[in-house]
């Protein structure tokens, strides 16, 4: 509980935080809540609780609707007006929060990522000018059993986890690590918050000898002895419930525990089983019954569906009810009941022989049926499990599939097609036709691309639609889910696997590229020109072929984005080429087309997107036609998307300023930084403030409505060169190294060659020539081969620096007659004309050169100078030291290799670097001039950081997080990392004991 207390006091201060605990079944996790809410509610705090349930069925958001259920009864009517308002899909689940002017239907105005956000906020805001407004000290909202949570609640608690910040709030949750397996939802969102500091896990122990026996005490009102205690301690490994069952059990049989002896309890819980076995066999016959009929209808049952699924009658049931409360069987809750823990209910439930079970769950979705026209709260999904339960698949179909279109109504888009894909499989089961489960396959690919799952996954579902059409001979249908396929990996959603995206994209061309001109062929082609000139595995003359047909379509569709679309991509194959002012031309004109078109996109779906996704439900042929499209094209398509890619030549010349003009403009209706590379030209700019900026403004859980994989995602891109300005390099460095791993795998060359250039300037820091100059060799080999000539220059000044340092002459030499030969043309080459000339330089200083070397310096900081490239300008005053050295003797060496690096010095200044950078100077210093150089700081205990000290001091000074965010100009989350990285140093816990270790170590807050 200490633990649980501290985050109540942080709560207080107004920092918010989720802290999770952790444990096995019976742990005692909830109990522990429950504490905490008697803690909160004694300190003044408003409580708030809800749960998830081991039932199937149970609609999305069901833990955060509990929670909003009850603080319906404590708002304002301001504050339901805003809910309601930011919020409709909800209104249904909280009839609590509707008024007579809320009742008008939810507004389907915003596409599908605007429309989930609105969601998001709502509830996020709601919440916390609940915490705000009131006049108690806080809010506590409690979330029990995680474990069992849809993904779409958890997105939804990942997303007030980044607006706690400031509000006097606790969210306290718990789950079963027994059910924290990778790739759920559960798993995946810890990792992120717990990697971003967003939340505390807490892992709760077992009892320990002591508390064992003090627990039987209390259960039984003596102490039990010691002999029994250490067998029972061990036998259940100390598991409180496990241990109040076998204490019940002996307590049952009259056995006096005080003078018991130690015994072999059994297989923990096999032991339960048997224990909760005997105790049933000791019930009425109608409680039996109406435990057998609960457990088929889940982890909690309302008192009219328990009647009619038991078939008891109304005097029967209550009895049988209380037996089975009196029993510690089940426990009230809300308007029903549920089993007192999960391990009883499944006890209940494997009792039963399948025979019994299936009618029992054939009765079940009968009741639930008749009740469901007479009230509201029945998923549909919970019936057509219980059809499903008992082999009635055909009617199973129908209500997954209703289910799966009120998901898609609530914005909770992975539970549709969790719902969709169980009608699938019923579909099969039931011999539904070919056309219509491949129709619904289709569907749930695009709710999975849409909810940003694992696009794979959607392509296995278009695969699967595309042979059932081929089964039944529909090839036009069997091509256009290959085309959905391939649409769906030629973008950043797929984690760029652009080779399977050519492949699949071929195979569609094949049977519809004959076909008449619409909308759906020129999103085939705009597909297929962005894969093709990013795998690079064919000639330039093949790929423009599919730019040239897009032109066609865009011309005779009279389709402005599509024309759009062909300019974009002709200005990239053309810079790529090394035809940079027309590449960029075209470029330019692609975005400020884009822009005219006010928003805009290429096909309908973001304005009916309700209405196609639920086509795909429908018994009805509602196959639409070509020119709808598809929702891939218009989710990327857009203005947005064009001004993107339009930045990324800029980028790859070393223009930031030039990419952040185009990048600047994707922003969302709420003010967050959308494009997938803004954070590079803010980073290699030098631009520390914006780049903090953007990791505020754009958090981590912008991946919840979107996201690009793997670590493209805006937010986790800000922090990770965050991580790199701060000079904690090996961290960038094995992020990089694990995606440039992916992007190999997958043949997506051009991203290979911009993930090698990230790496080489990390290589290059940290000192490793060798990997600098492998990954630079990999992309003169891509470049070589695909004819790419922009990358080849790129390496080739890369190599040449690498070789000049190395004192490799004649490979520096051989490099740079090749460059110089493309420099030929005539064509501005930006910033990478600046490293060309650092290339040019370092040669000519490893010669001896010294009147040509400085030449081609101050060339080369001059153009670094022009367009704000400050990392480029200090490496190249770095390398000017290193290499100019060579000519100089004594004094004037120190003289010489001193001013260069305070010239690095004051770069580093300048933007704000981390201490590591400043340390590397005087490194740098010492190697190049002897002992005695540079300026190291005074010697730091436990390995701390200048920047670790500064906030240790302002700790100590009882400054909270956000404060120390404030005056040092760092976002909160970077401060938190800081701080666990101070207690994993020191070995502190908690900020009493870190005050007193700043205190004994001498070390003040900044300035003092």
């Amino acid at each position: 509980m200490a633990s649980l207390r501290e985050a109540l006091e942080a709560g207080a201060r107004g920092e918010g935080r989720v802290v999770l605990l952790a444990g096995e079944p019976g742990i005692g996790k909830s109990r522990l809540l429950q504490e905490l809410a008697r803690e909160a509610q004694r300190l003044r705090w408003q409580a708030l609780a809800g749960r998830a349930y081991d039932t199937e069925g149970m609609p999305p958001y069901l833990p955060f609707v509990e929670v909003l259920r009850a603080a319906c009864d404590r708002a304002s009517e301001a504050a339901l007006a805003a809910l309601a308002a930011g919020a409709p899909e909800l209104l249904p689940l909280l009839p609590e929060a509707r008024t007579g002017a809320l009742d008008l239907p939810a507004s389907r105005t915003l596409p599908p990522a605007a429309e989930r956000f609105r969601l998001f906020e709502a509830v996020a805001t709601f919440l916390s000018e609940l915490a705000r407004g009131s006049e108690s000290s806080g809010l506590l909202v409690v979330l029990d059993d995680l474990q069992w949570a849809d993904r779409t609640s958890i997105l939804l608690l990942r997303h007030l986890a980044n607006r706690l910040a400031g509000a006097p709030m606790l969210v306290a949750g718990s789950y079963r690590t027994s059910a924290l397996t990778p790739g759920t939802a559960l798993h995946d969102t810890v990792a992120d918050m717990r990697r971003e500091h967003l939340c505390e896990v807490i892992q709760v122990p077992p009892l320990n000898e002591s508390e064992t026996g003090s627990l039987v005490a209390a259960m039984t009102g003596a102490p039990a002895s010691i002999a029994f205690v250490r067998s029972l301690h061990h036998d259940t490994a100390g598991n409180p419930f496990f241990v109040e069952e076998v204490v019940r059990h002996q307590i049952e049989r009259g056995t006096d525990l005080s003078v018991a002896p130690g015994g072999a309890v059994g297989t923990i819980p096999e032991s339960v089983r048997q224990v909760l076995g005997q105790r049933l066999s000791r019930l009425q016959e109608a409680t039996v019954r109406a435990l057998e009929a609960g457990a088929v209808l889940g982890d909690t049952f309302a008192m009219d569906a328990l009647m009619a699924t038991s078939g008891l009658e109304r005097a029967a049931l209550i009895g049988a009810v209380e037996e089975a409360e009196r029993a510690g069987m089940v426990h009230p809750e809300d308007e029903g009941y549920a089993f007192d823990h999960a391990l009883v209910r499944r006890t209940v439930y494997d009792g039963l022989s399948v025979p019994r079970r299936q009618d029992l769950h054939m009765t079940a979705a009968e009741a639930l049926e008749a009740l469901a026209s007479a009230r509201t709260g029945i998923n549909p999904a919970e019936i057509a499990h219980h059809w499903r339960a008992c082999a009635h698949h055909g009617r199973a179909t129908e209500h997954f599939l209703r289910a799966g279109d009120a998901a898609i109504m609530l914005a909770a888009w992975e539970e549709g097609a969790k719902y969709w894909e169980a009608a699938a499989n019923c579909m099969t089961q039931s011999g539904e036709q070919p056309v219509r489960r491949a129709r619904l396959l289709e569907g749930i690919g695009d709710l999975g691309f849409l909810s940003s799952l694992e696009v794979h996954t959607c392509v296995q579902y278009y695969e699967q639609a595309s042979a059932l059409y081929e089964s039944a001979g529909d090839m036009v249908g069997s091509a256009r889910a290959r085309a959905r396929a391939g649409r769906s990996l030629a973008y950043p959603t797929s984690g760029f696997d652009f080779a399977a995206a050519v492949e699949y994209l071929r195979a569609a061309e094949k049977i519809l590229g004959d076909g008449p001109d619409n909308v759906e062929l020129g999103e085939i082609y705009t597909a297929l020109g962005h894969a093709e000139s990013h795998a690079l595995q064919g000639s330039f003359d093949e790929m423009l072929k599919s730019i040239s047909r897009l032109h066609g379509i865009a011309d005779s569709l009279d389709n402005g984005f599509l024309r759009i679309g062909a300019k974009s991509l002709e200005g990239h194959y053309l810079a790529l080429q090394g035809y940079l002012a027309r590449g960029l031309e075209l470029e330019q004109l692609a975005c400020d087309e884009a822009a005219a078109q006010k928003g805009l996109v290429v096909n309908q779906w973001p304005e009916r997107w309700h209405e196609y996704l639920l086509g795909y439900s429908s018994a009805h042929d509602a196959a639409t036609s070509g020119d709808t499209g598809s929702y891939q094209l218009s989710r990327l398509l857009m203005a947005n998307y064009t001004a993107n890619c339009c930045g990324l030549q800029s980028l790859e010349l070393l223009d930031p300023r030039a990419a952040r003009t185009k990048h600047e403009r994707i922003k969302d209706a709420q003010g967050q930084f959308l494009s997938t590379f803004y954070a590079y030209d803010l980073f290699l700019a030098g631009e520390l403030a914006a780049l903090k900026e953007m990791l505020q403004r754009t958090p981590g859980s912008l991946h919840e409505f979107g996201r690009f994989n793997p670590g493209t995602e805006p937010g986790l891109l800000a922090m990770l060169l965050l991580h790199w300005y701060e000079g904690e390099l090996n961290e960038s460095m094995a992020q990089f190294a694990q995606r440039r791993q992916h992007w190999r795998e997958a043949g997506s060359n051009s991203v290979l060659v911009f993930a090698n250039t990230w790496v080489a300037r990390l290589a290059r820091g940290i000192g490793d020539a060798a990997l600098a100059r492998s990954v630079a060799e990999e992309s003169l080999a891509v470049a070589v081969r695909s004819g790419a000539l922009k990358f080849e220059f790129q390496a080739c000044a890369e190599l040449a620096l690498l070789d000049a340092e190395a004192g490799e002459a004649a490979g520096a030499e051989r490099r740079l007659r090749r460059i110089r030969e493309i420099l030929a043309a005539g064509e501005d080459w930006r910033g990478l004309a600046g490293r060309a000339a650092l290339a040019e330089a370092a040669q000519a200083a490893s010669q001896g050169q010294l009147a040509v070397a400085a030449t081609h310096f101050e060339h080369a900081l001059r153009v670094f100078r022009e367009l704000s490239l400050p990392w480029d300008e200090a490496e190249a005053y770095e390398v000017w030291a290193r290499l100019g050295r060579r000519s100089h003797r004594g004094r004037a060496r120190r003289a010489f290799v001193m001013e260069k690096l305070e010239c690095a010095r004051a770069v580093y200044q300048r933007i704000g670097a981390g201490g590591p950078w400043f340390e590397r100077l005087d490194a740098l210093a010492r190697e190049l001039c002897g002992d005695g150089a540079g300026a190291p700081a005074a010697a730091l205990p436990d390995g701390l950081t200048p920047r670790e000290a500064e906030i240790l001091g302002l700790l100590a000074l009882g400054r909270s997080s956000k404060e120390i965010g404030e005056q040092l100009v760092l976002s909160v989350r970077t401060v938190e990392r800081h701080i666990a990285n101070i207690y994993l140093k020191t070995g502190c816990h908690g900020r009493a004991q870190a005050a007193s270790y700043a205190l004994v170590h001498h070390i003040g807050a900044p300035g003092a």
